[in-house]
């Protein structure tokens, strides 16, 4: 019995050995394709260290411009206005969040993606309930673009637009399927409607323009200091 028992014995080692192999081929696989993206999405962590201040900043001016817009046009027409005003204090009590960790030099890819993922689709609600596919709001996210582009590379800006182009398809579907109410502008009548492009179009081409400007100035600044 003993003898038979080592045989089998015997026979198990080298299957035992291949799973444990193979195992470690898998976990080594994985850490090599995390690494890659890492390498993809690497930004200095001086250079997030810098930035944290100015961007927070040009965020919360966004922010304020469009959650005066929508207060102006849209907050007596909007059926679950608390949501949408929901959306706007969560978009800026991350982006403060968001901004401590970069003024410690944080720049891992959870906390980039998450960055994306707050500067996106928390203000979905905000253009579904201000126009929807027909928003002002969505100006604005041209500009996000190139700030992710001026902060963090052009992987974090392509990543944002890939989320951005998703964050508008969700709204469209979401008008299509009637899944939330959906503020079209045309429920503003006519001159009011009018007035509201007007007045985003304008506040948006004049201050984030500016905005911008400000802030590639401000990481110039930066990086002839350093």
């Amino acid at each position: 019995s003993g003898l038979a028992s080592s045989r089998r014995r015997s026979r198990r080692t080298p299957g035992g050995y291949g799973a444990i192999a193979a195992a470690g081929r898998k976990t080594l696989g994985w850490r090599m394709v995390a690494d890659g993206w890492r390498s993809y999405f690497r930004v200095s962590s001086e250079q997030v260290r810098r930035s944290a201040s100015p961007l927070l900043i040009v965020r919360v001016v966004e922010g304020l411009a469009a959650w005066l817009f929508f207060n102006e046009f849209f907050l007596a027409v909007t059926p679950i206005p608390w949501v949408v005003q929901g959306s706007f204090v969560a978009y800026f009590v991350l982006n403060l969040r968001l901004s401590q960790h970069y003024s410690r030099g944080q720049r891992s890819l959870p906390l980039l993606a998450s960055d994306v993922l707050v500067n996106v689709f928390l203000l979905a609600l905000p253009v579904a309930a201000s126009g929807g596919l027909a928003s002002p709001l969505l100006l604005v996210f041209p500009f996000k673009s190139v700030h992710y582009l001026m902060v963090f590379g052009q992987a974090m800006a392509a990543l944002f637009t890939v989320a951005t182009f998703s964050m508008i398809t969700l709204v469209w579907a979401v008008q299509l399927l009637d899944l939330v109410p959906v503020i079209p502008l045309a429920m503003l009548g006519p001159k009011l409607a009018h007035s509201a492009v007007k007045y985003a179009v304008l506040g948006i081409l004049l201050v984030v323009p500016v905005l911008t400007s400000w802030l590639r100035h401000v990481l110039g600044n930066g990086r002839s200091e350093a």
